[in-house]
């Protein structure tokens, strides 16, 4: 029997074999795309996808949050529960966490690109990549907030809103007595007295609304110009007093109530309010008012509450600018002015000289105007009546060419803009004011000397007339572009603020606070007014 002989095997060859299998698999996983730790920075399947889905997710959610903010619908209900205040704030925090949403998924897909296709790359080809996303995803977070979001748009809220403050207005009116047609003062039941100044500034507001508001208002509109005319002081040619019981006529009621004449004669109104034979008889009753007001305009060019006097210590600022403004409208509509031209334009070339020759800065600082040009070392500032100043000015610098280049009419301008977002040292600026917070004239302005009249203690809106003197800047085209985008600036920030601006009209007893916000709003949205807003 013959036995095969086998060497024995040392265990140093055993150890040398061992180490080389071991070298070779590790060659092996070196070289597999999927094995070993040369490919530990790549994503696990797990992984990868979990960021493909997150990046994916984000910018779904932030797209749909991008289609939000373009629903007028969404916008009015946000509005309706949260208030308009907590709306806009809603939008913001919509847009800002949409664009997180984009920054996260834009983040997550480029990362996980990064981790698949570039971290075992060079150094070159990783800064190129490094570069190009950073310019990518920036890129498309802005252009997704440029063309992806709509503005916040405070025009469908306030539209609204000024058709419920012309409802209430119409409220207002007497249905039957000898005051029937007129406006009640107080909306608060307070007082059941109706007044012509009250009723003059609402035919003012409801006529400068669009065609839809005056014809429906058009019954009432008309009643209210009976009643005005029913109450004209009988005794002398002075027009219209404070109360019926009163024999003496006041300037600013007179203007407003040619203004209402004025307004109800423009093209679309007229066609609704007068059959022909009544735009005629119209035109006869405006005139007789505007005699009165160039009747009563001193020497010097201002007007005072009372019939004209030699003592310019009887002029008033408000008096002034309602004056101006009535005859500045009237040029609008040559048949007003027939055969009175001469008289009518030099009495409104005098009167906005008084006016830009009484604009002083106090010694607080305030630049503008006060309602007693008189008064030495006028105190507290007056951004309504200085607003109302520069609203009248810019009106009729369409006929008055010299207003525009006037340097008190520029500093003013500046000098308001600048008020309005900065303030002052003492005084906080108009966009962060609240709306409640406004002057009325000291008692001493209500005080004419040697005279038994008084001129009436005004509260002065800064909200309202500081929307329409933005707007009518706009529109007269006198300032530089900065000016412009600055005044924008304003009336975006002033109309988001309609809740707060309903809550102070609604509150308040009298009606007047609702009315002028209508008018000055109304005049905003106007083709006149929104004609300085298309730049």
């Amino acid at each position: 029997m013959n036995a095969v002989a086998h060497d024995p095997v040392s265990k140093g060859e055993v150890e040398f074999n061992a180490s080389n299998a071991k070298s070779d698999m590790y060659l092996f996983n070196a070289a597999s795309p999927g094995g070993g730790k040369a490919n530990s920075t790549q994503p696990s399947g797990s992984t990868g996808n979990f960021q493909a889905f997150i990046g994916f997710i984000a910018i779904v959610v932030g797209n749909v949050a991008a289609i939000i903010t373009h629903s007028d619908e969404i916008s009015q209900t946000a509005s309706k529960l949260l208030g308009t205040e907590w709306a806009y704030r809603f939008y913001l925090y919509i847009v800002y966490g949409a664009c997180v949403l984009f920054i996260i998924g834009y983040g997550s897909l480029t990362y996980w690109l990064y981790r698949r296709f570039f971290a075992q790359t060079g150094r070159w080809i990783k800064g190129g990549f490094y570069v190009a996303a950073f310019g990518a995803v920036g890129s498309i977070v802005l252009g997704s907030y440029a063309f992806l979001f709509r503005p916040v748009d405070a025009a469908p809220l306030a539209k609204k809103q000024l058709a419920s403050y012309a409802q209430i207005v119409l409220s207002q009116q007497v249905t039957q007595g000898e005051d029937r047609g007129g406006m009640l003062f107080s909306q608060g039941g307070m007082s059941d007295d109706a007044q012509v100044w009250t009723t003059a500034q609402c035919l003012v507001a409801l006529l400068q609304q669009d065609v839809a508001v005056v014809k429906q208002a058009g019954p009432g509109i008309r009643r209210a110009f009976e009643y005005i005319e029913r109450s004209r002081i009988k005794s002398s040619s002075d027009g219209w007093g404070y109360l019926k019981n009163i024999n003496w006529g006041v300037t600013e009621i007179d203007a407003w109530v040619a203004l209402s004449y004025i307004y109800s004669l423009r093209a679309n109104n007229a066609a609704i309010l007068y059959e022909a034979n009544g735009i005629s008889e119209a035109i006869t009753k405006t005139t007789l008012v505007l005699d009165i007001l160039v009747k009563r305009q001193h020497t010097d060019g201002g007007w005072g509450p009372i019939e004209k006097t030699s003592n310019p210590k009887h002029e008033r600022t408000y008096s002034t600018i309602m004056a101006i403004w009535a005859l500045a409208e009237a040029e609008q509509n040559g048949d007003l002015v027939k055969g009175h031209e001469a008289e009518y334009r030099a009495a409104l070339t005098s009167g906005a000289k008084w006016l830009l020759g009484s604009y002083t800065t106090s010694a607080t600082g305030f630049s503008g105007w006060w309602p007693n040009p008189s008064a030495r070392n006028p105190v507290g500032a007056y951004p309504s009546l200085t607003a109302q100043a520069l609203f009248v000015l810019s009106k009729a610098s369409g006929v008055e060419s010299f207003i525009g280049a006037d340097l008190r009419y520029k500093e003013a301008v500046e000098s308001l803009i600048k008020f309005a977002f900065d303030g002052s040292y003492a005084l906080e600026p108009l966009i962060n004011r609240r709306i409640s917070d406004n002057e009325q004239a000291k008692d001493s302005d209500r005080y004419l000397e040697s005279r038994s009249e008084t001129a009436e203690q005004s509260t002065f809106l800064w909200y309202p007339w500081t929307i329409a003197m933005a707007a009518s800047l706009k529109r007269a085209d006198l300032i530089p572009e900065y000016q412009q985008d600055r005044l924008q600036a304003l009336l975006v920030k002033l109309l988001e603020r309609t809740g707060e601006e309903n809550r102070f009209a609604r509150n308040d007893e009298a009606i007047y606070p609702t009315v002028e916000v209508l008018l000055t709003e109304g005049y905003y949205f106007s083709g006149e007014g929104l004609a300085g807003n298309q730049r």
